[in-house]
């Protein structure tokens, strides 16, 4: 009774229902269970204490092949103790920053009966279904969607992504003791591998980084794939191995996904070097690289589209080939010698997550003892694996990294953190590791084995967590609340939502949480903090804001800006009063956050213009859009066409009928033609309807949409519907059919499921 009232209020929290269980109801719980048990059972006393010697004899009875997956899981539950089971503690910086707002997003969508392809919140509109990191492709995370768009549980995302994090911890941990004990190793050597993977100094640093997390899961999977198909071809460990690359990639973190793909060929090249495999097995990944691109191609397609439109595309020029620092090594043997759990001490250039690569005193030992003395038949190939991958982690802090990164490909070089090789080489020594304790420790009694694997996760877990890197107690932002004040959220969305399309803010110098986390908050902004940010909107930003060229986020530093205006930018949010000459902008609000400015002039979402100026390319609308006699009000930019089109003096005006996440209606009335100027942003996929019939969308003040009317009454719809994603999904569907024959029940299972 008393666990199921425990239970039962963790499920409160969770739900976040308003009255918690006090103790003292507990307590009378206890006493009235135990006052009934004896009226019942006047022998309970007796079977309570037979209890402990009854469950020792049902964990004797659990299978021996169950034992390493519960222990697996049980160490990933106590690493993650305090974000898992405490309502204060949660895992900090991108989780909640970024990736909740998303997943938050996705969840409300689908609560709504949508499926999200288009998020209207940041940046004026962007597309939600080719961001890599939303995971709208990745299955596993559809339980936290499908959960999420649950009505109590909506404003719980954050919760359920914390679990979902510590799940692909497991995964990674289970499939690493899959690969060990199909390289042939004992239970005792391959647990002690596994739980160093899991435990070690990725996972325990990246946690913030959901698609890393995910992706990092299935590392291992593909290296057991890869050792699968050195042994024997087959259909099943083809698709395996293709199913693990798949999966990466969906996970939605490139640097991950290359870190997959690249080791995985590097283990199959130490193989062949060392005579472990035939040449043919390269053939082997190259198919499989081949099909995992063609069941990922429902995200592939769009993120390539997006990529290409984004700041994505010119991340490839500024890349450094910056790796892990060559200082980061100390921490194998002194996690702390930095002060990396101490962010008041630390001192160093980099960032604390990137110091930190502690396996444990007892992995670091055996690892070093299996390169030199294990006689292991694997240990020279995953030595050499394990050798290249740190090469690759460490970047340009090697002479090797620094004459092997510029030929790189420049396209690739965007996504390719190389940092995050990290994952590969933690695997390495983790294989290593249980290569030594497989000499070392296996061959005498079992409980030596069992004593190392407790001593290995008790080195790890009080180094590694409840620490700055994965732990955090910040108050945080949420549906409900903005840093801890209720007040503040609930006035700027009262603000916001006084015109019946919600007005958009922007930022002078308050802040930038409000940019990145609008999804979530549901307040509409012409800002945002997206490293897929659409190049259009940011160089239209640079008119009016301030910031590096190569920045995501631009703060509003010329608030008297007619361009300000055209965003529909109602608030403007600082900290200080904005030095603006006019009366344009006047304090509206104080609150907790600072104060909120009302923009006399802003423009709202659909107008209609009298004069359209044509301009050839994106540079030609910024540079007109710059010049001292651009009016939004009165004139459009559009691209493509040339010359200076006047409508006469038409007079006319604008309806909302619906406007929705990805589509809207509008009805105008003019005295004559005139051109609709908007400030929802242009992206390939949205459709319009004029009275019914398609009309072209043109590309409008340098990221817009707008389209010419004729005079009288007509209704205009707009709905954005991708053929790519029809055309990915198509190809996907096929590759997944094919794959899920490919992985048909065989006579046998042994070579998929190792004896455990």
């Amino acid at each position: 009774m008393v666990a199921f009232l425990f239970a039962l209020d963790g499920v409160r929290r969770f739900l976040s229902v308003s009255h918690p269980v006090p103790g003292w109801a507990i307590a009378l719980a206890f006493v009235a269970l135990a006052a009934l048990g004896n009226r019942a059972f006047p022998n309970w006393i007796s079977h309570v204490k037979a209890a402990p010697a009854y469950l020792w004899g049902r964990l004797c009875a659990i299978p021996l092949s169950a034992l390493p997956g519960t222990a697996l899981f049980g160490e990933v539950l106590i690493f993650f103790r305090g974000p898992l089971f405490s309502s204060t503690v949660k895992i900090p910086f991108d989780l909640e920053g970024y990736h909740l707002p998303i997943a938050s997003f996705i969840a409300k969508s689908l609560r709504n009966g949508e499926f999200p392809l288009w998020d209207p919140y940041s940046y004026c509109g962007v597309p939600i279904y080719a961001n890599l990191q939303a995971q709208l492709f990745y299955p596993p995370a559809w339980p936290v969607f499908l959960l999420g768009s649950l009505n109590r549980v909506v404003h719980n995302v954050f919760r359920l992504l914390e679990w979902q994090v510590a799940i692909h911890v497991f995964l990674g941990g289970a499939f690493t003791y899959l690969l060990l004990r199909r390289l042939r190793l004992s239970r005792g050597s391959a647990l002690f591998g596994a739980s160093i993977f899991q435990l070690g100094g990725f996972f325990a640093s990246q946690a913030q980084h959901l698609g890393a997390i995910c992706g990092a899961a299935w590392l291992p999977l593909a290296w057991l794939a890869v050792v699968m198909l050195r042994d024997r071809f087959e259909w099943r460990s083809l698709a395996l191995l293709a199913v693990a690359f798949a999966l990466s990639f969906l996970a939605g973190f490139p640097a991950i996904t290359a870190v997959v793909f690249g080791s995985s060929f590097l283990l199959a090249v130490a193989l062949i070097l060392v005579r472990r495999a035939p040449l043919k097995l390269l053939a082997s990944i190259v198919m499989a690289s081949v099909w995992a691109l063609l069941l990922s191609a429902v995200l592939l397609l769009p993120s390539m589209e997006l990529a290409r439109l984004s700041l994505a595309a010119l991340r490839g020029a500024w890349a450094n080939g910056a790796g892990v620092p060559l200082q980061a090594l100390v921490s194998m043997v002194a996690p702390n010698y930095y002060h990396i759990f101490d962010p008041a001490k630390y001192l160093q250039p980099w960032h604390i997550t990137f110091m930190y690569l502690y396996c444990g005193i007892p992995g670091l030992v055996l690892s070093v003892f299996a390169i030199f003395r294990s006689r292991h038949k694997e240990r020279t190939a995953f030595a050499l694996l394990t050798l290249l991958c740190t090469l690759w982690m460490l970047g340009n802090s090697t002479p090797v990294g620094r004459a092997m990164f510029p030929l790189v490909p420049q396209f690739i070089r965007g996504g390719l953190y190389l940092e995050f090789a990290m994952a590969a080489f933690v695997l390495g020594i983790s294989v290593l590791a249980a290569f030594g304790a497989e000499q070392v420790v296996a061959p005498r009694n079992r409980w030596f084995s069992v004593a190392l694997v407790v001593l290995a996760v008790v080195d790890l877990t009080v180094a590694g967590s409840n620490r700055y890197m994965n732990t955090g107690d910040s108050p945080g932002i949420t549906y409900e609340h903005f840093e801890g004040s209720r007040l503040a959220m609930s006035e700027m969305r009262r603000l916001v939502n006084e015109t019946k399309v919600p007005s958009r803010i922007d930022v002078f110098d308050g802040s930038q949480a409000w940019a990145g986390r609008a999804p979530n908050l549901e307040v509409p902004t012409a800002t945002g903090d997206d490293p897929l940010a659409l190049l259009r909107v940011l160089k239209l930003r640079l008119c009016f804001a301030e910031g590096d060229y190569w920045e995501r986020y631009y703060k509003v530093s010329a608030p008297e800006s007619p361009l300000v205006n055209l965003l529909n930018v109602r608030f403007l949010l600082a900290t200080a009063e904005i030095p603006v000459r006019s009366t344009q902008f006047a304090r509206r609000e104080i609150l907790s956050f600072g104060e909120v400015y009302e923009n006399s002039k802003v423009l709202p979402r659909f107008f209609l213009v009298n004069e359209m100026r044509g301009s050839r390319n994106l540079d030609d609308s910024i540079a007109a859009m710059r010049s001292a006699d651009f009016d939004p009000a009165r004139t459009a930019i559009v691209e493509g066409s040339s010359g200076l089109r006047t409508f006469g003096t038409a007079t006319g005006k604008v309806s909302v009928v619906h406007y929705g996440n990805q589509d809207l209606m509008l009805e105008t009335d003019s005295t004559g033609p005139a051109f609709l100027v908007t400030s929802e942003t242009y992206y390939p996929g949205w459709r319009c309807k004029v009275d019914g019939h398609a009309q072209e969308l043109l590309l409008t003040n340098a990221a817009f949409r707008g389209l010419p009317v004729p005079a009288g009454h007509h209704r205009i719809t707009m709905e954005f519907s991708p053929r790519i994603v029809w055309y990915g999904g198509a190809i996907s569907l096929c590759a997944w059919l094919f794959l899920l024959v490919c992985l048909r029940p065989a006579k046998s299972s042994a070579d998929l499921r190792p004896d455990l």
